[in-house]
């Protein structure tokens, strides 16, 4: 219901919660093997206006919704 209301927005959305990504989020905390990871959908970034450096993709653990930058 929060990223349904933000949608348009130029708004950074972050959480640890499972299925963050699948819902419109943009970072996602993962946890493995005692550490802290991060997946990223770059195209809910992209439709919020926000650009995510190639260093912080390159960190990233999983990279989603590159297929929405490519269709535009």
């Amino acid at each position: 219901q929060i990223l349904a209301g933000l949608r348009g927005s130029s708004v950074l959305t972050v959480a640890d919660m499972v299925g963050f990504l699948d819902g419109g989020g943009m970072i996602q905390f993962l946890f493995e093997n005692d550490r802290v990871r991060f997946g990223i959908d770059v195209g809910a970034t992209s439709r919020a206006r926000l650009k995510v450096s190639s260093k912080l993709l390159y960190l990233a653990r999983t990279v989603t919704g590159t297929e929405s930058i490519e269709n535009n």
